[in-house]
């Protein structure tokens, strides 16, 4: 997960870097005393922190440009459908007369009106950076543009104008770098000035990872006591690998007792405990003072490594974890703990850790007490918003602003430190591409910043009832498998004729081509760059291996028998929730059926990075009979393969899918038997919230699926739904996700 050396956003060439961006808590402002005349052209880069709640960005209560309650964008009176729920990475916000753009894609129509006196992010509770207000029409490419590596919409340099703020000087945050007055700046201090901006995002606690009333302040780093329970909160960046390091200030010590930070494991089978303390359960280790026989490290309830006394106002904590080598290190007021029969902890060293934890991924988190606020930093604010006099610590790669230096290796959580993907543009070897049959022939394009020739393509009807249609480069063109049917292949030379160097050809049968009917493919691009591959072989009845060629580990394989007519089989890494032992249970992508413990699928065995193996049952290795199967290794930054624990609410579960912004989920639930597969993509929904469902399944058509609707995120999806198919309390359910972006690069989703 760590990278060393600079991030580049650029589309080639030199890129253009955004420095700093201002915080602006929910009492300030920028003000300034000036007419505009219309039209005019707004542009910003902004960080929601506050979600369901009127925000401004551009006049008055109720002004030229804010968002609702509803989390809409209302521009002249005129609000999006698109809701914009994201706060963990940026958003580029735009509006002229040429219209609404979030993130360079339109999303409305506005007129502009004259302007005078109006005020900046009143109330409003984010981060803003490059902020232009001009008159004139500009274009929206003029402020942003396709990033040639990722795909992404990415922040261009324009200067000039009546207001352009850059935030640059600290000692004066209404500074204008445009012709205008400067701007008075009303409860902004030079400690709101912050390193976090639109090429370099750093982790915050996340608004959509918490308790319901969880309160959160100064941009999402400051947890707020409020109940006498320890509401828990988590962060916006998982981390699945490496050495990171944050620091936590304890802002006002009343004596209750409290978790100032703390790491969670993504997706344990015992899931956070929304209403007690990070460390209440097996799946967490929080660093807590004042519980039971003093301060010290939780998990599963019990305080497992003893005291550091008692917290004060004032003290910061300190946790420094390595994913890799799986130990875990915390500190107070720059001491690391010492270990029963140790010495103290020497995180730079890899020694006396304060406890080896388990082996997984991790988010950070915290879990403020009644009356206590504590006030995180991940690397971006050293001052802990205005309470300490800012040390100004960079980690080794230079990144990040820490009061106290982190350990040799150990990095801040930001972008910059983010690995690069393997694909680095999804659209290279993923795609979701929709059309219009025309009952004759005909070749689709596909639509991405990239394109390919795919080696599977599936294919559904949305408009009717109609069975999926997949093809595969190695059973070759008009070679038909249907994902909610037994049925054995067929050969329909008028389904799918050929792929192309950007698509495919198809030929008139209804499944594919109905004259005037919308229908939707999915396309993979088989390799081990993008972790896929398709695998043809022969049963032999008797236990055995198949090689592959992904270099990895599996973690979703799918099989299906040709020449028969039986179910499809499914291997999902996501079944470690289950049992533990994700290869001695199986899943059957046509049913709904919940998984089933046999060891006549796989063996019992897991795959290797080199073969996966198979048992004896007939629907994976009958004597004679020829077998294709789909195996998928998880690329970070590209794809992820998982599982969650349902909620029963519908504020429902966060999922984090590492590295990326999902383009394409499948969720399906393993403990009931009711649950469908359900695929949803950016595509036929191309704004939150995502709900558009097709069901892989069932031949039904799609359908609108607003009771078991979800948000894409730049760093995973949130379930918001209580409906059984996603989101009943304690059942496991497994996720598929291939990449939109790589968070890397930070855009929210718009």
């Amino acid at each position: 997960m760590p990278v060393f050396g600079t991030t580049q956003f650029g589309s080639g060439g030199g890129a253009f870097e955004i420095d700093q961006s201002c915080r602006f808590g929910v009492s300030a402002e920028l003000s300034l005393t000036y007419t505009l005349s219309e039209p005019w052209t707004f542009s910003a880069w902004i960080k929601r922190s506050k979600l369901s709640a009127e925000s401004l960005i551009l006049g008055a209560s109720g002004g030229e440009i804010h968002f609702n309650s509803d989390d809409t964008l209302e521009v002249e009176g005129t609000s999006t459908t698109a809701l914009y729920r994201d706060s963990g990475g940026w958003y580029h916000v735009y509006a002229s007369n040429n219209g609404i753009y979030v993130n360079g894609v339109s999303v409305g129509s506005c007129t502009t009106t004259d302007l005078s006196n109006a005020k900046l992010f009143d109330d409003f509770d984010g981060y803003a950076a490059d902020v232009h207000l001009r008159t004139g029409t500009t274009a929206v490419t003029d402020f942003g543009e396709t990033s040639g590596t990722t795909g992404q919409w990415i922040p261009k340099e324009k200067s000039g104008g009546e207001m352009y703020l850059t935030f640059s000087n600290s000692s004066a945050m209404g500074e204008n770098s445009g012709s205008g007055s400067d701007w008075t700046a009303t409860n902004i201090a030079a400690t709101d000035q912050l390193i976090d901006t639109p090429t370099n995002n750093y982790c915050t606690l996340s608004f959509t990872d918490k308790y319901s009333t969880q309160a959160l302040q100064e941009g999402n780093l400051k947890g707020i006591g409020t109940s006498s329970y320890w509401y828990s909160v988590l962060a916006t960046f998982p981390m699945t690998s490496g050495k990171w390091y944050a620091e936590s200030l304890e802002v006002n010590h009343t004596g209750a007792n409290g978790f100032p930070i703390a790491v969670h494991r993504i997706n344990d089978l015992t899931a956070v405990n929304w209403g007690y303390y990070i460390g209440y359960t097996t799946s967490g280790y929080g660093l807590g003072y004042g519980l039971y026989s003093g301060n010290g490290v939780y998990t599963n309830g019990t305080q497992t490594v003893t005291s550091f006394g008692d917290g004060a106002t004032g003290d910061i904590y300190q946790l420094a974890i390595d994913i890799d080598n799986n130990k875990l290190w915390v500190g107070k007021n720059n001491t690391w703990h010492t270990p029963s029969g140790g010495s103290a902890g020497d995180p730079a060293n890899g020694t006396d850790p304060t406890y080896d934890i388990t082996a997984g991924e991790y988010v950070y988190g915290m879990s403020p007490p009644v009356s206590e606020n504590y006030t995180a930093n991940f690397g971006q604010d050293s001052s802990f918003a205005g309470e300490k006099t800012a040390q100004n610590n960079a980690d080794g790669n230079d990144q990040g602003d820490f009061y106290y230096a982190p350990p040799s290796g150990f990095l801040a959580l930001c972008a910059a430190n983010l690995d690069d993907s393997a694909v680095a543009d999804s659209s290279s070897s993923f795609q979701t591409t929709t059309y219009t049959g025309n009952g004759g022939t005909q070749s689709i394009d596909q639509s991405g910043n990239q394109t390919f020739e795919p080696d599977l393509v599936w294919i559904k009807y949305r408009n009717a009832s109609s069975s999926h249609v997949l093809t595969d480069s190695v059973r070759g063109v008009t070679k038909v498998l249907s994902s909610d049917a037994t049925t054995a292949e067929t050969t329909d030379a008028d389904t799918l004729t050929g792929f192309d160097s950007d698509g495919f050809s198809l030929g008139a049968d209804s499944k594919v081509n109905t004259n005037t009917g919308n229908f939707v493919a999915w396309q993979w691009l088989e390799g081990a760059a993008p972790g896929f591959d398709i695998v043809s072989y022969t049963g032999n009845g008797s236990a055995r291996t198949i090689s592959h060629s992904l270099s990895a580990v599996p973690k979703m394989i799918i099989v299906k028998n040709r020449d028969q007519a039986d179910a499809w089989q499914v291997y999902h890494a996501g079944l470690s929730g289950v049992t533990g032992d994700p290869q001695t249970d199986y899943m059957v992508l046509n049913t709904l059926a919940a998984a089933v413990d046999s060891a006549d699928r796989w063996n019992d065995t897991a795959p290797t990075s080199s073969v996966f193996s198979l048992g004896t049952g007939v629907e994976v290795n009958t004597n004679t009979e020829d077998y294709i199967a789909y195996l998928f290794a998880e690329v970070w930054g590209f794809s992820s393969f998982g599982y969650y624990i349902g909620n029963g609410a519908a504020d429902g579960p966060m999922v984090h899918t590492p590295g990326m912004s999902p383009a394409w989920v499948m969720i399906k639930d393993s403990t009931g038997s009711s649950g469908y597969w359900g695929i949803e993509d950016v595509i036929r929904s191309p704004y939150n919230v995502v709900n558009t469902q097709i069901d892989a399944n069932a031949a039904a058509a799609e359908f609108d699926s607003s009771g078991r609707a979800i948000d894409f995120l730049s760093n995973g999806f949130k379930v918001r739904t209580s409906d059984a198919d996603k989101n009943t309390s304690g059942y496991i359910y497994l996720y598929t996700a291939f990449a939109k972006f790589p968070f890397k690069t930070s855009n929210a989703r718009q």
